[in-house]
């Protein structure tokens, strides 16, 4: 099947300002990530027992699971006003369980031999936002 759809660039910008002794400070770092092709952004509500938000296979994209290889970008970002919540990795290698603060991201750029993403939320539900960008094996 043909298909029309051209692959692009994602650029991904972080700034960080602060004022330090009266004085103002700005930095950004940019990366861009060539070939994307697909991508997911969806909201989900964690639940404080926990919940496998993504799969990953090493070659097969489909429904609700992305061949690790092919993925350029994702983020977790936790979208509660004050509750933590906890990101944990499966496969090789395993990240330890990392905190994420209310409002801030957790991003990943390699998931080469991750197997699955568990979110944890703390002491209530939250609402987290995952966003993907892949390109196609």
């Amino acid at each position: 099947m043909a298909t029309t759809l051209k692959k692009g660039p994602l650029q991904v910008s972080i700034t960080e300002t602060y004022t330090l002794n009266g004085r103002e400070h700005s930095v950004t770092t940019k990366t861009v990530y060539e070939d994307i092709r697909q991508t997911s952004s969806r909201i989900v509500t964690i639940p404080t027992a926990g919940l496998q938000v993504l799969d990953f296979d090493n070659t097969v994209d489909s429904a609700g699971e992305y061949a690790d290889a092919d993925v350029r970008f994702l983020r977790i970002t936790n979208l509660d006003d004050d509750n933590f919540i906890t990101v944990q990795t499966a496969g090789t290698p395993t990240i330890p369980a990392t905190r994420i603060t209310a409002g801030s991201s957790f991003l990943f750029s390699d998931l080469d031999g991750i197997t699955s993403i568990t979110v944890t939320a703390d002491s209530d539900p939250c609402d987290v936002e995952i966003f993907i960008a892949s390109v196609e094996a």
